[in-house]
C-alpha cells in the first residue's frame, strides 16, 4: 500500500516537473531544468560508480579472485535488474541473459575446482563483465 503511495507521488512530481519544463512559466522552466539537470549528474555518478565497481573486478580477475567476482557480479545482475525495472527499461531480457551466463560461469568454477585453466576463466569473466557495461550503457542511453 505504502509503495503505490510512494510510486504515485513520485509519478506525479515527474509529470508537475516535466510540465513545468515545457510549459511553465520562466521561472517554473528554470527550476525544471535545474532538477533535470541534477537528476542527469546523479545518473552520471552512478555510471561512474558502476564503471570503477566493473575496473575493480577486471583487476580482481588477474589476482584469481574468481568466487567472490561471481558473487559481486550476481549482486550486480541484481542491482541492474532492479534499475530496469524500475526505470521501465526494455532490456530485461539482457539483464536476465547476464545473469544466466554469471550462474553458468560459478557452476563451471566450482565444478573446475584445481584444474582451472585460468586464462580461459579470465576471458570468460571479461567478456561477463563486458556484457554488463554493455547494458549498463544502454540504460544510459534510453
Amino acid at each position: 500500500m505504502i509503495g503505490k503511495l510512494i510510486r504515485a507521488a513520485l509519478f506525479l512530481a515527474v509529470l508537475v516537473i516535466g510540465y513545468n519544463y515545457f510549459y511553465g512559466t520562466a521561472e517554473e522552466k528554470a527550476q525544471s531544468k535545474e532538477i533535470v539537470d541534477g537528476t542527469k549528474d546523479v545518473a552520471k555518478k552512478a555510471t561512474n560508480s558502476l564503471k570503477q565497481f566493473l575496473n575493480r573486478q577486471k583487476e580482481k580477475l588477474d589476482d584469481g579472485q574468481y568466487k567472490e567476482t561471481t558473487d559481486q557480479i550476481r549482486d550486480l545482475v541484481n542491482d541492474l535488474k532492479k534499475r530496469a525495472e524500475k526505470e521501465g527499461v526494455a532490456i530485461k531480457e539482457d539483464v536476465k541473459n547476464l545473469e544466466l551466463d554469471n550462474e553458468r560461469l560459478a557452476e563451471e568454477l566450482r565444478e573446475a575446482g584445481a584444474n582451472l585453466d585460468k586464462p580461459e576463466m579470465k576471458e570468460k569473466f571479461s567478456k561477463l563483465l563486458e556484457k554488463a557495461e554493455k547494458i549498463l550503457k544502454n540504460m544510459n542511453q534510453e
